[in-house]
């Protein structure tokens, strides 16, 4: 049985987490679903995709995107040390967005992607405590730091019409989400010069869920990195858009013995192994669901990557 937790396009272009299995396949019914519950305080924090060629070179094309301009935005918030974030939207994907200290001109070079794709509820992107603990890697990596939105507001593997106070699993078996994350991908390439080589992500619970699930088979082939995976995953039954063999993608996957989402993520484990993907795990004695430091669990992975 799953078990399940509940819990514009418009670009403008200038100079905690609670964990939901998605049920998986992209077609079939739905499955049973049981409500669990959910200790807020623990949590708080915690049209198709045109596919890759397989044909052709991992290596070919260029580099980095050679996008300029930066990003007009909405709103700043408030950060850290001086910091602010940049908040906007691309389509019905808010970005929140963190440059170098100094701005990325001053960066020297193309930037590398860090993504944070939120748990359900997006406590972590709403806090901005995702971002906060980016900037060291941010400030020595060259990196962009991004946290992005859930087009329902909430949760990534639910489908982007599910409302967030409802206890109904409604996987988005269409993939609407990874169409609009790819569309702020390419917005972000467009405003900022990126590395095209490694993406730096960081998903937690459901944000690994979709990560896995979804956005692995249809874009990781197009948009490789490495995957800092926190207490979550799910086997995809999707087909793979691009040619596995070609793969530069690595996984880590980061989870406690007693989270209730264990079995999903050791079966998830071991389908990438099965694929001869890179992956790695580490397990948490007695920790249960996203009850652990993942926010410094997951630049650890990152620090490690080149």
């Amino acid at each position: 049985m799953r078990r399940v937790v509940s819990l514009s396009v418009t670009v403008v272009l200038g100079a905690g987490v609670v964990a939901c299995s998605s049920g998986g396949a992209p077609a079939g019914g739905a499955p049973a679903v049981t409500p669990l519950p959910v200790d807020a305080s623990v949590l708080a924090d915690a049209g198709p995709v045109a596919p890759v060629d397989a044909q052709t070179p991992v290596d070919a094309g260029p580099r980095s995107s050679g996008g300029a301009g930066g990003l007009t935005c909405e709103r700043r918030d408030p950060l850290a040390d001086g910091r602010s974030i940049c908040v906007l939207k691309v389509g019905s994907v808010e970005l929140k967005v963190v440059e170098p200290k100094g701005g990325a001109a001053a960066a020297g070079g193309a930037l590398a992607l860090g993504l944070y794709l939120h748990g359900d509820g997006a406590g972590a992107h709403k806090s901005g405590s995702a971002l906060k603990a980016m900037i060291p890697w941010i400030d020595t990596k060259r990196g962009l730091g991004v946290s992005v939105l859930a087009p329902n507001g909430c949760a990534w593997w639910q489908k982007p019409t599910h409302a967030c106070e409802s206890s109904l699993a409604e996987p988005d078996r269409d993939a609407e989400n990874t169409r609009a994350l790819a569309a702020a991908l390419t917005a972000l390439a467009s405003a900022f010069d990126l590395r095209l080589d490694r993406t730096y992500y960081y998903g937690s619970s459901g944000g690994s869920i979709f990560l896995t699930e979804q956005w692995l088979p249809l874009e990781a082939g197009r948009h490789p990195g490495v995957f800092a995976l926190m207490c979550g995953g799910e086997v995809t039954r999707r087909d793979y858009a691009w040619s596995e063999s070609a793969s530069r993608n690595r996984f880590a996957f980061t989870y406690g013995d007693q989270d209730f989402l264990r079995p999903d993520i050791e079966a998830t484990v071991s389908a990438l192994k099965a694929k001869s993907f890179d992956v790695t795990e580490k397990v948490l004695p007695g920790a249960a669901h996203c009850a652990f430091d993942a926010h410094g669990e997951a630049m650890a992975v990152w620090g490690l990557a080149p």
